[in-house]
């Protein structure tokens, strides 16, 4: 489960991409309840994801996660 806390801004897309740079999972206009709320990723293989967050006023944010 994904938590993302305090962020300022709602996000229109939500990207996981697996360190081969494929993208694994897209979602967009994602709202901050369900962010905060926790993000389930089903059938998603056990491994390390970047995570990168497309916020409304054009920001990126991108984090290393791991999937168990």
């Amino acid at each position: 489960i994904l938590f993302v806390k305090k962020l300022n801004s709602e996000v229109r897309k939500l990207t996981l991409v697996n360190m081969r740079g494929q993208i694994t999972l897209e979602m967009n206009d994602v709202s901050m309840e369900l962010l905060e709320n926790g993000i389930q990723f089903n059938n998603i293989s056990t491994g390390a994801y970047i995570i990168q967050l497309l916020t409304e006023d054009n920001k990126v944010l991108t984090k290393k996660i791991i999937v168990n």
